[in-house]
């Protein structure tokens, strides 16, 4: 689909963010595949790979929204900057094990991340991010009429479905499974 984007006549730079984007998102889906139908020690390189391009869909997303919007200021100019800059950081130490410690059988599939205690500021960073660009829409949306506000509204939402729980929740949910249902149980 990204090249589809990419290949049209006259590619605007909307087409060519949300190219870029679907790019990293493709990249991190094809790792995830990966990781999930390989054997122990295949599944655990690809379960460090997929990072790789995790940590660039943060500042993709957020150029591809600043496109969409059409926003030209310097504020979301040097937030994109900022999302770029700090995704390197997360780069450096994907192979090592205080990221993805290793991989064991988790939540139905046969080899799952079992993250490593650097991963938490890999979840922090993506979920901060995330918060922001989901503010941004949020704001322009507020202030949109008409077509632009459907347009944005529909983003939104899809957003939201695609990045509630699709990623971080598996991981955790095994090591919080006890304490939210007996949390449950007692509710009731």
């Amino acid at each position: 689909m990204a090249l589809l984007f990419i290949l049209k006549d006259r590619p605007r730079p909307v087409d060519r963010q949300y190219a870029i984007y679907l790019t990293a998102i493709s990249a991190w889906a094809f790792c995830w595949f990966k990781m999930i139908s390989s054997d122990h020690d295949a599944s655990l390189f690809w379960a460090r790979a997929l990072h790789l391009p995790a940590v660039f869909i943060p500042a993709t997303f957020l150029h591809f929204s600043r496109a969409f919007l059409g926003l030209q200021d310097s504020k979301s100019k040097k937030l994109v900057g900022a999302f770029y800059g700090t995704a390197p950081l997360f780069i450096l130490p994907v192979f090592s094990p205080l990221y993805i410690e290793n991989v064991l059988p988790k939540v139905g599939f046969r080899n799952y991340v079992q993250h490593g205690p650097f991963y938490f500021a890999f979840i922090g960073y993506f979920t901060v991010c995330l918060i922001v660009i989901f503010a941004l829409l949020l704001h322009e949306f507020v202030k949109a009429k008409g077509i632009r506000r459907k347009s944005i509204g529909f983003a939104l939402a899809a957003y939201a479905v695609g990045y509630t729980g699709q990623y971080f929740f598996p991981i955790f949910i095994s090591q919080c499974r006890d304490f939210l249902f007996t949390g449950l149980r007692f509710a009731i």
